[in-house]
């Protein structure tokens, strides 16, 4: 009888590590929740995290124009946190989070029409000057492997 494999979550384990990280989360999700509140409801949906070090309340979003707001809520945050006894707080920092915003897309090609590739060509064909009628030669044969 074959043994049946079986998958364990992460919780499954007793790891004083990971529970440090899970209370320090938690705690950071109470932070976030706290200051939410103390903002206006269009402000508080671009706050993404917050989270407290080296005495400094710092406050994450998505944009620098909702950071420039939020500077103008420093003080009623900060009160928040103090009151509430959560840490030791002597300034906020709003920082940035970049967002990882799709590479736009490369300059469309510009192609003549087929029949303009064509009349290209046959002008190159009828040009007198040898240097003229390889270069506008050379242009329409580059042309037309490119529109296919």
């Amino acid at each position: 009888m074959s043994k049946i494999n079986t998958f364990k979550t992460i919780d499954t384990y007793n790891s004083r590590i990971l529970a440090n990280y899970q209370q320090q989360l938690k705690q950071q999700q109470r932070l976030l929740k706290l200051i939410k509140r103390v903002l206006p409801e269009h402000l508080a949906e671009h706050i993404s995290y917050c989270a407290i070090s080296n005495q400094k309340l710092l406050i994450y979003t998505d944009s620098s124009v909702w950071s420039a707001q939020l500077r103008f809520y420093q003080q009623a945050m900060l009160e928040t946190v103090v009151e509430t006894n959560t840490a030791i707080i002597e300034e906020v920092k709003i920082r940035i989070i970049a967002q990882n915003n799709p590479p736009k897309n490369e300059r469309e090609l510009n192609m003549p029409s087929a029949d303009n590739i064509k009349l290209l060509h046959d002008c190159g064909e009828s040009i007198g000057d040898e240097k003229l009628k390889q270069a506008l030669l050379r242009l329409s044969k580059t042309l037309d492997k490119l529109s296919s």
